[in-house]
């Protein structure tokens, strides 16, 4: 079921990919202070001032929200949670499993956890937050299960004691809750998100990834030791020092001097070549792909109209806006070239976007498209996130990623866009 609390415009639904489920019988009785949504699994009691129950066939408590507050922009919504409820979620997270069980800090507050994907330096245990923001969890008790999941890409944080908070600092209150065992609960959350399409047999095998590969005889001496030791190959993954100038959709001609050849070389031998690709430009008038983005009004910008840039690998780098769809369709185009000399698949890396600078709250002044176009109220926080939409075959009109290929997104998050 969906639930939308107002004030506050619907969200874009990038996240959602099923909008058609079939109807279900209710029925709706108007009680003193509440009114009762029944179906024949599902107990649903609303009070007049915001307080949901949602019980099971024998009237046992699965969930308790407290009415949701607004705070100016923002949205903090509570429920409670039953003493010996686990929890499960939010992503991927340097602590346990159960989120619950997750040790308070050294002050002896909740443990946080924040909803802003971020490529740390680091990895330690506790460390928050890392690269796969997910404002979804489940619930798992004595009386049963529940998954919700929040439509909202705004920055915000968790936590898990007696209550489970979540608290956004804008857009709207718009969630999804299901009820039902597990692997039941993880069914219905990919149909209503989408599920990914089953991967190419090769891709299962094993692939070898490391910098250093740098030229066509580095890489001919790492497969000729594969082979030597009888070790099957199915991909090898070149990293950005195959790259002019470590540019995005290039790898340098000096260095691989006949690459289609050698991607079919290899492809005899039914090993797979992996390029891989930023999503940063370079800021540079000897770069064609700047002087497309400039003139496509392609980059994220502040509100004063200025590109937002930080450094990187190739130096100071502009970052493409991906909530406007004339902006996908010209990034996916870049794919076609390398697919004509061989490149199997694409391995996409810093995309939170990850920087060599500090850039947290820099990033949530971006003004995209989507905004301009006042399409939603909610910002769309981390606009280059959505870059996995432009990687289908069908915007640049070539099925061959599809059908052969691989789609390798290292560092990306599903919703927090």
């Amino acid at each position: 079921m969906r639930i939308d609390w107002f004030p506050g415009l619907a969200p874009v639904s990038y996240a959602i990919v099923e909008q058609d489920w079939q109807p279900v019988e209710i029925n709706l009785e108007n009680k003193s202070g509440s009114y009762e949504i029944a179906s024949d699994r599902l107990k649903i009691q609303v009070g007049i001032d915001g307080h949901i129950l949602f019980l099971n066939q024998s009237g046992q408590v699965l969930r308790e929200e407290l009415p949701p507050q607004r705070q100016s922009k923002r949205w903090v919504h509570q429920a409670k949670l039953q003493p010996e409820e686990h929890i499960y979620g939010l992503g991927e997270r340097a602590a346990s499993l159960n989120l619950r069980s997750t040790p308070s800090n050294s002050k002896g507050s909740t443990k946080t956890y924040q909803m802003w994907n971020r490529d740390p330096a680091g990895h330690s245990p506790g460390i928050d937050p890392l690269y796969i923001c997910i404002p979804s969890y489940l619930g798992l008790h004595e009386q049963g299960s529940y998954l919700i999941f929040y439509e909202n890409s705004f920055s915000a944080q968790f936590s898990f004691s007696e209550l489970a908070i979540a608290d956004f600092e804008g857009g709207s209150l718009r969630y999804y809750i299901t009820i039902g065992s597990p692997s039941q609960l993880i069914e219905r959350y990919t149909q209503l998100t989408g599920r990914a399409p089953l991967p190419a047999r090769w891709t299962l095998g094993y692939h070898q990834s490391r910098w250093g590969y740098y030229t066509e005889n580095i890489v001919r001496q790492e497969i000729e030791a594969f082979q030597a030791h009888q070790i099957r190959l199915s991909a090898i993954h070149f990293d950005i020092d195959c790259q002019v100038g470590h540019r995005p959709f290039t790898i340098d001609p000096d260095r691989f001097p006949k690459l289609n050849d050698f991607t079919q070389e290899l492809a005899k031998a039914e090993i797979h070549c992996i390029a891989i690709n930023n999503p940063g430009v370079k800021m540079s008038r000897e770069s064609n792909l700047f002087l497309e983005g400039q003139i496509l009004d392609a980059f994220c910008t502040y509100p004063d109209g200025s590109l937002v840039t930080a450094p990187v690998w190739a130096g100071r780098k502009a970052f493409p806006d991906f909530t406007n769809p004339k902006v996908r369709s010209w990034w996916s185009r870049q794919y076609a070239y390398l697919l004509d000399v061989g490149i199997s698949g694409f391995w996409h890396d810093m995309n939170e976007p990850a920087t060599f600078a500090s850039l947290p709250c820099i990033h949530k002044s971006i003004v995209s498209w989507m905004q301009c176009e006042r399409r939603s109220a909610a910002r769309m926080d981390n606009p280059i996130l959505i870059h996995a939409q432009s990687l289908k075959g069908a915007a640049f009109g070539d099925k061959r990623l599809e059908k052969r290929g691989q789609r390798c997104t290292k560092r990306c998050a599903s919703t927090n866009q």
